[in-house]
């Protein structure tokens, strides 16, 4: 800060010596009045030379200081506005995430640091991001699988911290809403992929016979009497596991992955399949069993399931051979890409959590 090197003072000082000197100058130019008078003047001017260089000296090193902190900050603020992420692995690539939770936090799963590749909404990356740019820190906070309807605050403190050149110790408030879509009375015949409140008050639920479709795949239908439900948190996707497929390597497979929601009495799933193609169904623990309740509808091509829950199933083209311990996993449904908006300086808020 070059404030302090050269105050209002002296600036007073230095314009009143500079008045006087110039006084003096014209004065000893004209030679006017008396010889004494002129000596005077003479030794004013000589006195006052070495103030006024001395304070012209220290101003013009007040105004190259003042120069260069005004850009280091301008250098500063355009390196901000321009790339609010930390991208490089040794500034956050060993950084260390402790996440204490004042509200709610039973229903976080996990809390870390991840890095994820930047899609934009413009369709491709500004000219000011460079290649390596493109891929980003951010801290995730993970949510254990749940099916209330409910919509709940998440309210705690998230410290990072880091040793080494580049030391981090930064702690983040972070707060949050934890709740689930509600779907709209103009989509209610839709099950979405990611999981969505259905309810009586959005325009669902009110028929004896009612037919959802799926979001994952239009050709996949349940059918179920929906009279007098209240509310009911639905999602069924199509990912491909490919932890179960590993285990046998010369099927092919088509996944039907229900979050597990319920409805209050048994409906019918329709999961189309081709004549002999074989159903099965995917346990809590990932292993795979018989699917039970479904026989094969050959006037509609596929298999008919009763049941009151969206669990999961899984057509195989090939009949397999189980084990207890044949299980997989569902490939996980975090996304590797966060889209943000490519405008330099932007108030960035990334749909996975803070940016570093």
């Amino acid at each position: 800060d070059a404030s302090g090197d050269y105050g209002k003072d002296e600036s007073a000082k230095l314009s009143t010596l500079t008045t006087q000197l110039k006084t003096y100058q014209t004065a000893q130019a004209g030679l006017g009045g008396t010889q004494k008078n002129n000596a005077e003047l003479v030794k004013a001017y000589e006195n006052a030379l070495p103030k006024v260089t001395a304070l012209v000296t220290k101003k013009g090193d007040y105004d190259s200081k003042l120069a260069a902190e005004q850009k280091a900050k301008t250098a500063l603020e355009n390196a901000n506005s321009s790339y609010p992420y930390v991208w490089e692995y040794d500034a956050a690539g060993k950084i260390k995430v402790r996440a204490k939770w004042q509200q709610n936090g039973a229903l976080v799963g996990n809390v870390g640091l991840v890095k994820k590749r930047l899609a934009f909404s413009t369709g491709s990356a500004p000219a000011w991001m460079t290649g390596n740019q493109r891929s980003a820190y951010f801290v995730e906070v993970t949510l254990k699988p749940g099916s209330s309807t409910a919509s709940r605050d998440l309210y705690g403190t998230i410290t990072l911290t880091q040793s080494g050149t580049y030391k981090v110790s930064e702690t983040l408030d972070a707060f949050m809403t934890v709740s689930y879509s509600n779907i709209g009375s103009n989509n209610n015949d839709i099950i979405t992929k990611t999981p969505s409140v259905y309810s009586i008050s959005n325009g669902g639920f009110t028929e004896d016979e009612q037919i959802f479709t799926f979001e994952a795949d239009d050709n996949s239908t349940f059918t179920v009497d929906t009279s007098g439900a209240d509310k009911a948190l639905l999602g069924m996707n199509t990912n491909f596991d490919s932890t179960i497929s590993g285990k046998y390597p010369s099927a092919n497979f088509d996944f039907y992955n229900g979050n597990g929601g319920s409805f209050n009495r048994v409906g019918e799933w329709f999961i189309p399949a081709k004549q002999g193609n074989y159903l099965y169904q995917v346990n809590s623990d990932g292993t795979l069993s018989q699917a039970k309740n479904a026989e094969y509808d050959r006037n509609a091509d596929g298999f008919l399931v009763k049941t009151r829950t969206l669990g999961r199933y899984v057509v195989s083209d090939q009949k397999l051979k189980l084990s207890s311990n044949d299980g997989g996993s569902s490939s996980s449904s975090s996304s590797n890409v966060i889209v943000v908006e490519p405008t330099p300086g932007g108030n960035y808020n990334p749909p996975t959590g803070a940016a570093l």
